[in-house]
């Protein structure tokens, strides 16, 4: 029984140590593809401005390469979005290009520094304790699904009484699985 309990917890603590893993590389993979598409927008805008003897916005407007990268900058903006952690810059298809620029610089720099933050949440997720105390915390992450919002004590006092109450309970019924059973079968038996 004690065998039983601890393959099925070793089970989940590998799936949740790897689901960690896959989650901070995936988050970090998203994060760097926003970063390359604002990044490729600037490239190609800094080239047209540089190369411009005359009004930088007619150079923008007319220039094939700066539309292109802009028209992918802004139909991957909900992905940029996901990442950016300032509300209040933001990028539209009817912004003017210097405003467009302006925003996508400060853009730029915000996912430069979202993109060391998600990389230390890589090596974080490597450290196999971050997963087993997530493992501890999933009875209090339960209710709070379920809509309770318990205070942190109690979280703590749920998530300890939980992991030891449910492999108490586990052995007690295997102990008694035969009675437990015949007792079930009394109840629910037909026309008892």
């Amino acid at each position: 029984m004690l065998e039983g309990l601890l393959r099925i917890f070793l089970i989940l603590w590998g799936m949740v140590f790897i689901t960690k893993i896959a989650k901070s590389i995936s988050s970090f993979i998203g994060c760097l593809c926003a970063f390359n598409v604002v990044h490729n927008c600037l490239s190609v805008a800094a080239n047209v401005i540089n190369q411009s003897d005359h009004n930088i916005d007619e150079a923008l407007a007319h220039d094939e390469d700066y539309l292109s990268a802009k028209n992918k900058m802004l139909s991957q903006y909900p992905v940029i979005e996901k990442y950016k952690t300032s509300p209040y810059i933001y990028l539209s298809y009817g912004m003017d290009d210097h405003d467009l620029l302006e925003n996508a610089k400060s853009i730029y720099d915000n996912l430069r520094m979202k993109l060391n933050y998600v990389r230390e949440e890589i090596f974080a997720s490597l450290n196999p304790l971050l997963s087993l105390k997530y493992i501890f915390t999933i009875p209090a992450r339960f209710l709070k699904l379920l809509g309770f919002k318990p205070s942190s004590t109690a979280s703590k006092i749920i998530n300890v009484v939980s992991i030891l109450f449910i492999p108490l309970l586990l052995y007690i019924l295997d102990l008694y699985s035969i009675e437990v059973k015949a007792f079930l079968d009394s109840i629910f038996k037909p026309g008892a």
